[in-house]
């Protein structure tokens, strides 16, 4: 068969931020084939035989909808050392939705779906503009199945210049896990709230570093302070403990202002 290739000499999130994901409202658009697969341009494949190897899995398994694989962690800023790897272990698996909410490790690299979908995600899954291969993952794992290679089959540069990874405004990061804890919210209820405990200690980590960061305000804003989610997100002793936190740091910019 063949393999049809879209490059962009531009990056296209920042000159247009489109709805639901470049990939979803972008890339399958004018894609033509069965499968799709994505490399954004700071990470790259590292196996020639990655494309056939997905290939052969799902056309031998139609009812998987997604597959990934192992990537290797490279630190951008210290030339390409790699750090860690990024994966669901050592035995290649099918993934439970429980598995891709609790510890979503699928690079976007890594990737490779079957076409055909975007149209309903787009349609029933309007989402928060964030980060977009979590919540289309999940979206997945609810159409069919969603496995997992074990084989390291490309690389993700953390940290490089311009990637998400590297984001150190603080505006920008308290913005972010505010979007970070409404999206898994969504996706609790897109999902029927089937899988709420796994979403809200998903969420839990974002709640701690916004009270820390920014203090408890967003929490008591309308309609969040109605949600019982909300206050399932942060113990009360959890709270108490980042709200001390946020007072010194507070205290600490006082002093050295």
């Amino acid at each position: 068969g063949k393999v049809r290739v879209q490059y962009e000499e531009e990056n296209q999130y920042d000159k247009q931020p489109m709805e639901g994901g470049y990939f979803q409202n972008g890339l399958e658009q004018i894609a033509r084939g069965k499968y799709l697969a994505t490399c954004e341009g700071d990470d790259y494949w590292t196996d020639k035989g990655k494309l056939q190897a997905q290939y052969d899995y799902m056309e031998a398994h139609p009812e998987c909808v997604c597959c990934g694989h192992r990537a290797i962690v490279v630190d951008a800023r210290n030339g390409d050392v790699p750090v860690s790897d990024l994966g669901y272990g050592e035995e290649s698996c099918d993934l439970t939705p429980e598995q891709i909410i609790r510890g979503f490790s699928l690079q976007t690299a890594t990737l490779f779906y079957r076409a055909g979908f975007s149209d309903k995600y787009l349609r029933e899954w309007p989402l928060l503009r964030v980060v977009g291969d979590y919540p289309w993952v999940v979206f997945l794992s609810q159409q069919g199945t969603v496995h997992y290679d074990k084989e390291a089959r490309s690389v993700y540069r953390s940290m490089a210049a311009g990637s998400y990874s590297s984001e150190s405004d603080e505006g920008k990061r308290i913005m972010g896990y505010k979007q970070l804890i409404q999206l898994h919210l969504a996706l609790d209820d897109l999902t029927n709230r089937q899988y709420t405990d796994q979403f809200l200690a998903r969420a839990r980590l974002y709640a701690w570093l916004l009270v820390v960061a920014d203090g408890y305000r967003f929490f008591m804003e309308e309609p969040n302070r109605g949600d019982e989610r909300f206050k399932r997100l942060l113990p009360f002793s959890q709270r108490i403990k980042a709200q001390a936190l946020h007072a010194l740091m507070m205290i600490k910019r006082t002093i050295i202002g």
